[in-house]
């Protein structure tokens, strides 16, 4: 961290520590919001318990928050479950839809 910091550099993860810590002031965290209407996580399933704290405070009723992940062991959706969840963090129950795609472009 000294090396980094001689050289006023941060890494990804340096900048989502220092996100996580900016949206724990409410006054900032609402600022931030404000800014986006709706957000949009891609490969949900690899979010972990710091990513899933700055989406908490960026959209803590979920509303405007569309998840997008794999349907596989390591995420699950289900019309019962009332919250969604990664293998390190979630968040907060919310009630949702989930939809499942059928078709796929990749080959």
């Amino acid at each position: 961290m000294e090396v980094k910091q001689a050289q006023d550099v941060l890494d990804y993860d340096d900048l989502l520590l220092y996100w996580a810590q900016m949206m724990k002031i409410a006054e900032v965290a609402q600022l931030v919001s404000r800014r986006f209407d709706h957000v949009l996580v891609d490969e949900y399933q690899d979010t972990n318990a710091l990513q899933a704290s700055i989406l908490l405070a960026l959209r803590p009723d979920g509303v405007g928050l569309t998840v997008v992940g794999d349907d596989g062991s390591n995420f699950s959706i289900s019309q019962t479950q009332p919250m969604l969840t990664s293998t390190t963090g979630s968040l907060r129950a919310q009630r949702f839809l989930p939809s499942k795609l059928s078709d796929s472009s990749r080959t």
